[in-house]
This record gives C-alpha cells, sequence and structure tokens, in this order.
C-alpha cells in the first residue's frame, strides 16, 4: 500500500497547466506521487494528513459511484434514439472512456488494485469460512454400503439394517484461520475509511487480529504508525504462508490479494502516456452529477426541470425525453428552452432551474430571525447576521453581500457583526428584500471553473454568458410573472462547515456578469460530495 503521506499536493494555483485532471499520477521528472486536487481547493490544509486522507477516500468512492452509475446508463439506454455522451462508455484495461457533451474524451483511471482486490474478495467471500469435514450424518451413500457391512446389524428376514455413516457435511467453523484474521483486520481498516458498513463477525475477527499483533495506536492509515504497521502485516504473512501445509484455491486468492495491498503500489500497468493510474479527465461531468444529486435531495429546492440523468434512490429522476436527450420536468411544465429557426426548433439545456414562492410574509418574518442583537444608536445601529436553520439560504447571502458592499466605513467582523452602521442604508437594504418576495425563477449552471475564470473577459465566458441569457430570454416569455435571476456555481473547498456557500462579490467580477445581472456562487464542494455520495439514504 502506498503511504499517503508521501503524496505530493498539487492545487491549481501552483500549476499552469490547465488539465481537469483530478486524481494521482507519478511526476515524470521526481517520480514523486502527485495528488492533483479539484478546482476551488486553493486553501486546502496540504500539510494536513487526515484531511488529505478524507479527501483521498472521499474521492474514490465519489470515482466508483461515477464509473458505476454511468456504466449502468450505458446498458439501459443502449438502444436510446440519440444515446447522450455518457452513455458511450467502453472498458479497457486501464478503467472507462466516454465522449463528454463537448465532445472531449474522458478517462476514468478508477483501478487502484491494492484496494479493489480486498473488497472484491468481501463481495465473494463468506467469512465464517465453510469447510469440510468428516461428521456423522443419518443420510445413507448406497454407493459406499460395502464399507459398513461390518457395523450392520443382520436381521432373520435376510435385512440388512445400518443406523448412520461417517460422510463429509457442510459446517460452519467459527474459529477462522490466521490468514482470515489478516484478511479482515486490513478490510476493516479500508471500510473504515471509506465510510462503509461492514459485518459484526469480521469486526471480531479483526480486533482478535489487533489484540494479539498491534498495539492500540497503530492503524494502516495512521501517519506515524503506518510503516509500522505494514512491516507487522508483511511478518504475519510470511510466517503464515511458511506454516500453511495445505493451500487451496481460497487460501491463494486471499493471500495474494493481502499481498498485493502489503507490496503493491498503485498499478502502473494502468497509466496512460501522461503517467495516470487513478483519477478523471475533465472532472466537469462529476461536479455536474454531485450538484445535480445536492438539489434533488435539498428539501424545498423545488425544481422544475433538470438536464440530467442521475439516480436518486435507485430511481432515474429523468421523465421526459427532449431532442433524444433525457432529463427532468417537472409535471405540467412546458418547456420553453428552444429557438426556432426556418420553423424548427434548435434546443437549449441549462443546467437546473429552481422556482422560489416565498411570500412576503415569509421574507419579513425571516428578516427578524437573521438580525439580531440590535443597538441603535442615534444614525448608526450595531446588530448581528445569523444564519437559522430553518432560515432561506439565498436571503442570508443576498443580506451579507449587500450590507457588507454598503458599508460605508462600519466595521465588520469574520462572525458577522455589524458596528456603526448606517441606519438609513440598513432600512434601504430592508426595503428591497421586500421587494424580493415575489415569485423567483433561478436558472442555474454548474460551472466547474475557478473564481479568477469569472474576473477577466475571455471567449469561453462570452459565450457562457450568452447562453445564459438565452436561457433566461426564453424563461422570461413562458413565466412572464416570475423575476428570473440565473447563476453560475463553481466548486470551493470550505472546511468544517455546513454553510452551502457564498456569491462572490459583483465588484471583483467581469462587467459583462454585473451587466447583466448573473450571479457567481461558491458552493461548499464536501457538502455536494456528501450529497453525492449518500444518495441512497
Amino acid at each position: 500500500m502506498f503511504n499517503l503521506a508521501q503524496l505530493k499536493i498539487e492545487k491549481r494555483s501552483d500549476n499552469s497547466n490547465p488539465s481537469s485532471f483530478v486524481g494521482i499520477r507519478r511526476n515524470h521528472n521526481t517520480g514523486e506521487l502527485v495528488f492533483r486536487l479539484p478546482l476551488g481547493f486553493d486553501a486546502f490544509p496540504e500539510d494536513d494528513f487526515n484531511e488529505i486522507k478524507s479527501l483521498f477516500f472521499k474521492m474514490y468512492r465519489t470515482f466508483k459511484k461515477f464509473e458505476k452509475d454511468n456504466y449502468e446508463n450505458q446498458k439501459k439506454d443502449i438502444q436510446d434514439e440519440k444515446p447522450s455522451a455518457k452513455d458511450n462508455t467502453k472498458s479497457s484495461a486501464n478503467g472507462y472512456r466516454f465522449t463528454d457533451k463537448e465532445e472531449n474524451d474522458v478517462v476514468l483511471y478508477s483501478k487502484i488494485a491494492v484496494i479493489e482486490k480486498i473488497i472484491e474478495i468481501y463481495d465473494d467471500l463468506v467469512i465464517n469460512s465453510v469447510e469440510r469435514h468428516v461428521s456423522r450424518s443419518e443420510l445413507i451413500d448406497f454407493s459406499k454400503i460395502d464399507k459398513y457391512l461390518h457395523r450392520a446389524v443382520y436381521l432373520s428376514n435376510h435385512t440388512v439394517f445400518i443406523d448412520e455413516m461417517n460422510l463429509p457435511k457442510n459446517t460452519i467453523k467459527l474459529e477462522s484461520s490466521n490468514l482470515i484474521e489478516l484478511y479482515c483486520f486490513i478490510l476493516a481498516e479500508i471500510m473504515h475509511e471509506l465510510e462503509q458498513d461492514i459485518d459484526s463477525h469480521v469486526k471480531e475477527i479483526s480486533n482478535k487480529f489487533k489484540e494479539l499483533y498491534l498495539s492500540n495506536d497503530q492503524s494502516i492509515f495512521n501517519e506515524k504508525t503506518f510503516e509500522t504497521t505494514i512491516n507487522v502485516l508483511k511478518e504475519q504473512l510470511d510466517d503464515i504462508n511458511k506454516n500453511t501445509a495445505y493451500k487451496d484455491d481460497d487460501y491463494w486468492m486471499i493471500y495474494e490479494a493481502i499481498e498485493t495491498f502489503l507490496y503493491g503500489e498503485l498499478d502502473m500497468s494502468c497509466t496512460n502516456e501522461d503517467g495516470i493510474f487513478w483519477g478523471i479527465n475533465n472532472f466537469y461531468q462529476v461536479w455536474e452529477d454531485m450538484c445535480n444529486t445536492w438539489a434533488f435531495k435539498e428539501e424545498g429546492f423545488n425544481i422544475l426541470y433538470a438536464d440530467t440523468n442521475i439516480k436518486i434512490n435507485g430511481n432515474q429522476v429523468s421523465n421526459k425525453k427532449i431532442g433524444g436527450h433525457s432529463l427532468y420536468c417537472k409535471e405540467d411544465f412546458d418547456v420553453p428552452f428552444f429557438i426556432d429557426f426556418n420553423k424548427n426548433k434548435r434546443w437549449i439545456r441549462p443546467d437546473i432551474v429552481r422556482l422560489i414562492n416565498d411570500s412576503l410574509n415569509d421574507y419579513n418574518r425571516t428578516v427578524h430571525e437573521v438580525i439580531l442583537h440590535r443597538y441603535e444608536k442615534q444614525s448608526t445601529i450595531d446588530f448581528r447576521i445569523i444564519k437559522k436553520p430553518n432560515g432561506v439560504d439565498r436571503l442570508f447571502t443576498y443580506l451579507i453581500t449587500e450590507l457588507k458592499k454598503n458599508k460605508n466605513g462600519a466595521r465588520v467582523t469574520s462572525d458577522n457583526y455589524f458596528y456603526s452602521y448606517s441606519i438609513k442604508n440598513f432600512e434601504q437594504i430592508k426595503n428591497e428584500i421586500k421587494q424580493r418576495g415575489r415569485k423567483l425563477c433561478i436558472i442555474i449552471d454548474w460551472k466547474y471553473h475557478d473564481e479568477l475564470f469569472f474576473k477577466s473577459s475571455s471567449d469561453k465566458l462570452k459565450k457562457d454568458i450568452t447562453k445564459q441569457l438565452c436561457y433566461e430570454f426564453t424563461m422570461s416569455e413562458s413565466l412572464n410573472n416570475y423575476k428570473i435571476e440565473t447563476q453560475f456555481v463553481i466548486p470551493n473547498f470550505e472546511k468544517n462547515t455546513d454553510n452551502i456557500g457564498d456569491r462572490i462579490e459583483n465588484a471583483s467580477l467581469f462587467s459583462g456578469l454585473k451587466l447583466n445581472g448573473i450571479v457567481v456562487f461558491k458552493a461548499n464542494f464536501y457538502m455536494m460530495q456528501k450529497a453525492y455520495l449518500n444518495h441512497d439514504e
């Protein structure tokens, strides 16, 4: 097993390489294992071993889920009139390949043999090893009757009576072998890091092994004890192999999996010309699936339309097909996202559209809930903004943004205390909030870019703005009694917080975004990932 403590962290701010690859590869020049992080992870604590370990195992689960979901989509939609990009999935020796919506080749290198082999055996193996033992049986095997005639009782009518025979019978042996104990310990360590449930008997066997050979603080995935723990496990595997007389196929299956784990690194036969052996190019597809899953799980999100075919609780959310693409539409929603050209409809597809029907009373009530500790002076006010668990996220974000933008010399702390704030400005912002109480439609595009992308002009950004304005225009024709807001949502690393994210202040954005009222929102990557990994709960 490779030592996670020796992974070199690569952030996008540290490297000019524009590739959207996320995962682990070997640096051609130094030979180091490099863990390339997603966009938005500039604040990731690269010296925090536990954070690195947690991210690695979460990304491992994320890639496995993405691979599994898209492989199943391929099988289900193989007869589609126009299969979606991710249906074109091909398995190869070094992972999965498919073509994305923009015809880019996406390669998923998902096979980490040192982990895969251990888990695959658990799927196939009954830990309570079923072994064949000779025991007494009431069944009679007539093909072996001649071997039991000396035990028979001969009756007066020449009948031969045999009471019982010693025949092989399947029994459960609850005492595990040394090899099984070693295997269970490794398995339990991996499953703990993957946050997966494991059989209670496996835990018992694992604990038994640890009591015999390791100290309480020793663990495979502990920064300080990795080397010593691996060495102990290697010694035990060597002793087991020397002292085991009979080695059947099951023995070698388990032995080879353990040996691969203890002595292997990453499977170098699975690399491509760039040295990649675990990860995914064009990570934006994973980011889109994470975001869409979060949106469908978020209570009260009220989705009107979504260009996705993800699964929630085992069921695909798509319920309609337009232009050969599977997507979700709320009942009775007449999809307006098309442009008439020569009497033909050319469909355009925003990522997701949500409706907000907050009443004016709800907004006034929520304003009073989030503004606390008021202390009014002659012309200024001191107060604090807090986020209630049942508060409106959009209101909280809007309040913070507007209050900071118009602070005019007021002092603001990191925990949202405002001191000596102008009462005039304060009341003006409250009145603006009241005007936002009418129905609102938000058109969202999940964007896999960093913050800097939206602060300067580029042809790609201008194209994205034009597409967003097309979505907004066609939507306004359909829902003319709604206020329409458009958003770009990008990934952002936030540590130990339940905050879904924050808007980027307009002052720092490209003028075209500000001019057209497009909001750029930095979403908490871990909250999106948590929803994605726990989507069936």
